[in-house]
């Protein structure tokens, strides 16, 4: 198994974790205010663990699985900035920029809340679960592009 193929089963186990957790809080969805407070005397573990994970998969896509993918078509990735290797991504059409840049910044924001910040925690929440849509698009894209490339 190369290193595309590894990280691109994690990435399934996240995947696959997330829909696990979403389901266990899917009574609550869209999380307001007013279940905000159940959820987390009940499932705070698993609202921790779907932010995780959701950081865990926009890490390991940007750092890790974009430029070996991008390598196993062809493109050379030296000296080029994570706004090339996007645009490549982007012209492959694996991803939309501005999907992946609100990624970013949904994981930016999650990185540096703060507990008294309810409305922002549960807007970000909600972010979350509504994108991870998103992250299983990617997946299957690259997962079928890369197996056509074999």
């Amino acid at each position: 198994m190369d290193r595309l193929e590894f990280y691109l089963d994690i990435i399934k186990n996240n995947l696959e974790d997330i829909k696990r957790y979403k389901n266990k809080i899917s009574t609550f969805l869209p999380i307001n205010y007013k279940n905000y407070e159940e959820l987390q005397f009940h499932s705070k573990d698993t609202l921790d663990a779907i932010a995780f994970r959701f950081t865990k998969l926009q890490s390991l896509l940007s750092e890790k699985v974009f430029k070996l993918f991008i390598e196993k078509t062809g493109f050379d990735t030296n000296e080029k900035s994570f706004l090339e290797i996007l645009s490549e991504l982007e012209r492959l059409n694996i991803v939309k920029r501005e999907e992946w840049i609100r990624l970013r910044e949904i994981r930016n924001k999650i990185s540096h809340e703060y507990p008294e910040e309810i409305d922002e925690i549960i807007d970000n929440l909600n972010k979350i679960i509504e994108n991870i849509e998103i992250f299983k698009k990617i997946y299957k894209k690259i997962k079928e592009k890369y197996e056509a490339l074999k």
